[in-house]
C-alpha cells in the first residue's frame, strides 16, 4: 500500500433487514456501546443496495444530523451535513 492510500475495511454486522428500511430513508444506529460518545452509524437504502456511514462530519467532526435521524437532502439526492451544508454522494460518502 502506498503512502496516502487506505484499504477499505469491510466488517459484517447485521443491524436490520434491508426490507426494514424504507427505500430512500437513512435510519440511525448505535454502533459501539463500549465507548461513550462514540459516533453512531446510519444506513441509507437505495433500491436493493444499502450504504453505511459513520455519523460524523469529516470537516468539523460533529454529527451530520441536526435533527436526529435526518441525514438526507432528498431533493438533491445526497447526504447533507445539517450543521454547515456539506454534501456527500450516497454511493461513496
Amino acid at each position: 500500500m502506498q503512502h496516502g492510500q487506505h484499504k477499505d475495511l469491510e466488517m459484517e454486522r447485521i443491524f436490520c433487514q434491508l426490507t426494514d428500511i424504507v427505500d430512500g430513508d437513512a435510519p440511525a444506529f448505535d454502533h459501539d456501546n463500549s465507548k461513550p460518545g462514540a459516533p453512531g452509524l446510519f444506513i441509507i437504502r437505495e433500491g436493493e443496495k444499502a450504504y453505511c456511514y459513520v455519523n460524523d462530519c469529516p470537516h468539523i467532526h460533529i454529527t451530520l444530523d441536526f435533527v436526529p435521524g435526518r441525514f438526507m437532502n432528498k431533493r438533491a439526492g445526497v447526504i447533507q451535513c445539517a450543521n454547515h451544508g456539506a454534501r456527500f454522494q450516497i454511493e461513496n460518502g
